[in-house]
């Protein structure tokens, strides 16, 4: 039940504890790995199943990734505030490829202030980003989206930063249907006009 529920809203790592808790994430960031014996405690849905233990979370990753979309055309109020796709970039802890200004907010989405003008998959839709709107308002030429609710803004990136775009399929914390990055990894758009 616990990974299903995690994989019908986009999240591909699914844990359950205490036998009767469920969590979900993009990813595992530094996990300290306990002895699988460790999670005996039975489920309380199904006794015959282990639903780990008092803090110790039994962890299951999906088999697939689930699909996340990718606006390729971000239109603001003004049609002078365009932002197009401009590919998924690595980005690191030491030296971050958008250096100008940097937030989270747990509604990021993948579009823009108004509305969104999707090629891929044909799709047109109305949503709310802060974080285009905030670059854009700052005059930074890039607007970039990392692991799902962080925003960074920068005049440059690093010319060999670009990696393969399957890296970017982490879904947005305010439109799970939309991509926003990965873990260092950034969904970039670049201003039309700035």
């Amino acid at each position: 039940m616990c990974a299903q529920y995690c994989y019908e809203n986009n999240f591909r790592v699914a844990g359950v504890e205490f036998g009767q808790e469920c969590f979900c994430g993009q990813e595992l960031l530094n996990p300290e790995i306990a002895a699988l014996s460790d999670c005996n405690q039975a489920c309380a849905g199904d006794s015959t199943l282990a639903c780990g233990a008092p803090n110790r979370v039994g962890v299951y990753l999906g088999v697939e990734r689930p699909d996340v979309l990718r606006p390729e055309l971000l239109v603001g109020t003004n049609l002078m505030n365009r932002y197009i796709s401009y590919g998924c970039y690595s980005d690191s802890y030491d030296s971050r490829s958008l250096t100008g200004y940097s937030y989270t907010s747990n509604n990021m989405t993948a579009s823009a202030c108004a509305y969104v003008v999707c090629l891929c998959k044909t799709r047109t839709t109305i949503l709310t980003n802060t974080c285009r709107a905030t670059c854009y308002s700052k005059n930074f030429k890039y607007a970039g989206l990392e692991l799902g609710n962080q925003c960074f803004c920068g005049q440059t990136l690093p010319a060999d930063a670009e990696v393969d775009p399957s890296h970017c399929d982490t879904p947005c914390a305010g439109d799970p249907a939309y991509s926003c990055g990965g873990g260092l990894r950034l969904d970039v758009y670049k201003s039309l006009s700035l």
